[in-house]
């Protein structure tokens, strides 16, 4: 499972930067490594996500993880 969170996160950061094509081509070696038979049926449902959300079939997800953190407010004042 920490190979799949790692994999994660540089796939999603590396595909800012490739062409639609590379994006592709990244998301069919996600789809066969999900297909492995050595994967854990958890590994396996994290790859699946991966390609998911890498095809754009839930791209607003990252937004809606944002949207829900509270804003950072620095509260003037001094100690007491």
């Amino acid at each position: 499972m920490d190979i799949t969170m790692v994999v994660g996160g540089v796939l999603v950061s590396i595909c800012q930067t490739l062409s639609p094509e590379q994006i592709e081509s990244v998301i069919g070696v996600l789809d066969q490594l999900a297909e492995r038979p050595t994967m854990s049926p958890a590994e396996r449902h994290v790859f699946h996500v991966l390609s998911e959300t890498l095809n754009g079939k839930d791209c607003g997800a990252v937004e809606r993880i944002s949207e829900r953190r509270p804003r950072l407010e620095v509260i003037a004042g001094g100690a007491a």
